[in-house]
């Protein structure tokens, strides 16, 4: 019970977080996003986001579940902050924005496959977005 509302409390400062980071980009102040997103990632994760993004796509699941003991919220937490990262990226017209948009995909994906039951209209969008942006790379 209490790891739940854990959870859900963190979920919720974490929802506030994101729509910061969201207004930021879209005012284009795109250094104070990302400084958002690097306190995210010091709040929320014990783990630097690059790890995760140069982590094999074979063993992810693992590393994160397992070893890391991420709850599948945290996995969703998680895949947002690569898709903001990626649209930072894009805005930047920097080339790492793939190597995001693909890392966010794929945990979106786990995300659904560890909550069969759950339906989410956002994560659904976001899966499209984001099979439509690695497809015409080339990378999905």
């Amino acid at each position: 019970m209490y790891r739940k509302d854990y959870i859900m409390r963190m979920v919720e400062d974490f929802g506030r977080l994101l729509n910061e980071i969201i207004h930021l980009r879209k005012e284009s102040k795109l250094t104070e996003a990302e400084k958002k997103i690097s306190a995210a990632g010091e709040v929320y994760f014990t783990f630097s986001f690059e790890e995760v993004l140069n982590f094999p796509d074979d063993g992810l699941r693992e590393e994160l579940i397992s070893k890391k003991k991420l709850h599948p919220q945290q996995i969703r937490m998680l895949a947002e902050i690569f898709f903001q990262k990626g649209w930072i990226f894009l805005d930047k017209n920097e080339n790492l924005k793939i190597n995001y948009f693909k890392r966010s995909l794929t945990l979106f994906k786990m995300f659904l496959e560890l909550e069969p039951s759950l339906f989410d209209v956002e994560v659904i969008q976001r899966l499209s977005i984001l099979h439509d942006l690695c497809s015409s790379t080339g990378l999905n």
